[in-house]
């Protein structure tokens, strides 16, 4: 398919086609001719409020489209947050005039719905040294990093992947699980298809059950990591209707992952390497196992010391990075991890990934990761996927006799001071919404009470953070506080429990306030006892500051409620 200049785009022959779908829902398509006419009136709106700097929120992927481009078209520049969590927009509040929303939220100053008004006004070309859309990143730590790009630089890597893929996808649709407000969902969901004229399923899916409901046969499928490895119980897909093309970003992909796309999609997933910074910058297929990483068409790849140094039409100036390769054959690498995440443990530097890398060399583990656990004298904590090989162990041994074993396993390698003294064993790492696991979401899996006290909180088994709702699997064990005396011989996890979790939990993964609830209401159909399989949603509603919550196991629901924040 042509690559057209996302500059010019809407000023294309393309933009006049009545017949050409840009959008579709289960509720129909919006064609670009219809997509120009909707630019063209938030466009003119935006000129009319004299906005130079938008704050950009749209959990609607077309009504996201219609809100960048008009505030391209109208002169300004776009700022796209990390999620719309109050916190993070009132931190964000000296980047824009106004913010520009399909949604009730709270921000500094005014806001402009992006609605369904259309206009006839002609769409004029963009100013490709002006126009510039900031996108903020989360990054590992939390703290929100600016990241500037231009049309340019999305039209090169648009290009870069048409040429690499264009042919093998044809005209076929795009639906993603993952989020168009990270670089890789506006990327491979939103500029590639529009630039290539490929229609785009206006919707997220992030989960399972929300794809297969809107299943459509041979299409893109945009997923990463934290999909693929929450296939578990799925049933293979019919061969009439699976995805053509399945890709996976943001974080690495396991050998699990992908062995459960190719048997329930049907596909191996190509893997896309980069960061918000740099862009995409390889690929590799999974059908191959696990390959060196082959740079997209136009970038280069050099090794500088050890260390990863791009050269690409679509970096923005990023070359530079701590990521520690290995350069192979044909002007492929491997990577081997990230040099920043070093830390001084005991007066001794340990690389955490050189520590992860060791451990998952293990027979008994999948995957490791392990992160720095403050206090007066800071330790690290192991977070561990284990391999069947691993859980093995584990039965025999027990806990205590495979806590031994990784440490010995370590300190065959490393000095003792720097070995992990505390231990997770865990089905999946928590994650953020693009798959990536960062270094809050696993240091909360060691806050746990002391040994002097039973501990108030289950462990968090896996966490799936989408926006304004997060998916938790946790592990119901005996020696919780609340099941002492709760009752004797028959102990039940009390609702006044199962509440305080939740508001903990939306403080945790969805940024709320820890405010008391002024109303709930709650339905309790099933007791929870130790030892239960339990997944818990939470969901918050901006617009009436309400959380909806479930308790269940797949389809068995222990309870579900609602709670309204603050003061009545």
């Amino acid at each position: 398919m042509p690559i057209r200049p996302l500059s010019t785009l809407f000023s294309s022959p393309l933009a006049e086609r009545a017949d050409a779908c840009a959008a579709f829902d289960d509720g129909g398509t919006v064609t670009f001719f219809q997509l120009k006419k909707r630019i063209a009136a938030m466009a003119a709106t935006l000129r009319g409020e004299n906005i130079t700097r938008g704050l950009l929120v749209a959990e609607d992927s077309l009504d996201f489209v219609v809100g960048m481009m008009g505030l391209l078209h109208a002169g300004a520049d776009v700022v796209i947050p990390p999620n719309n969590r109050p916190g993070m927009l009132e931190a964000l509040k000296d980047h824009y005039d106004a913010a520009i929303t399909n949604i009730s939220i709270e921000v500094s100053g005014r806001s402009i719905v992006i609605d369904g008004a259309e206009s006839d006004e002609a769409v004029m070309p963009l100013d490709e040294n002006r126009a510039s859309i900031r996108i903020f990143t989360s990054g590992s730590t939390g703290e929100a990093k600016a990241v500037n790009k231009s049309p340019a630089s999305f039209q090169a890597e648009a290009a870069a992947l048409e040429s690499l893929w264009g042919g093998r996808l044809g005209n076929i649709p795009v639906q993603a699980m993952v989020p168009h407000y990270h670089l890789y969902g506006l990327t491979f969901k939103i500029c590639w298809p529009l630039m290539s004229g490929r229609a785009f399923d206006r919707r997220l899916f992030p989960f399972w059950e929300d794809w297969f409901a809107a299943i459509r046969p041979d299409v893109l499928l945009v997923t990463g990591p934290a999909h693929l490895h929450r296939m578990g119980g799925l049933a293979p897909l019919a061969p009439n209707i699976r995805p053509r093309f399945v890709l996976s970003a943001g974080s690495p992909l396991d050998a699990a992952g992908a062995s459960a796309a190719a048997s329930i999609l049907g596909r191996y997933p190509h893997e896309i390497f980069g960061a918000t910074e740099t862009g995409a910058i390889a690929w590799r297929d999974r059908a191959d196992g696990a390959p060196p990483w082959q740079p997209l068409p136009g970038v280069r790849v050099l090794d500088r010391s050890g260390k990863l140094f791009l050269e690409s039409p679509f970096a923005m100036g990023a070359n530079s990075t701590e990521d520690r390769i290995d350069m192979v054959e044909g002007g492929r690498f491997r990577f081997l991890g990230r040099d920043d995440r070093v830390h001084k443990i005991g007066g001794k530097r340990i690389s955490l990934g050189a520590l992860e890398q060791a451990l998952a060399a293990l027979d008994e583990v999948a995957s490791a990761r392990v992160v720095a656990l403050g206090g007066a004298r800071p330790v690290l904590g192991a977070a561990v996927r284990l391999s069947a090989a691993g859980i093995t162990r584990h039965e025999t041994e027990k806990r205590r006799g495979l806590v031994k074993f990784l440490r010995d396993a370590v300190m065959r390698r490393e000095d003792a001071a720097v070995v992990p003294k505390r231990w997770r064993f865990v089905e999946e790492f928590p994650v953020d919404a693009l798959g990536k696991v960062n270094d809050t979401s696993l240091q909360a899996l060691f806050e746990r009470a002391g040994k002097a006290q039973a501990p108030a909180m289950p462990e968090t088994v896996a966490a799936a953070v989408d926006g304004t709702s997060v998916r938790l699997t946790l592990a119901i064990d005996a020696g919780l506080r609340w099941f002492e005396g709760h009752f004797p011989g028959h102990p039940v996890l009390p609702a006044v429990v199962q509440l305080d979790w939740v508001a903990t939990f939306a403080e945790r993964y969805l940024g709320l306030p820890r405010l008391p609830f002024c109303r709930f209401s709650m339905k309790c159909r099933k007791t929870i006892a130790p030892g239960d399989p339990v997944e818990l949603e939470i969901a918050w509603r901006e617009k009436d500051a309400r959380l909806t919550f479930t308790y269940a196991n797949g389809d068995d629901i222990y309870s579900l409620g609602t709670c309204r924040l603050g003061s009545l």
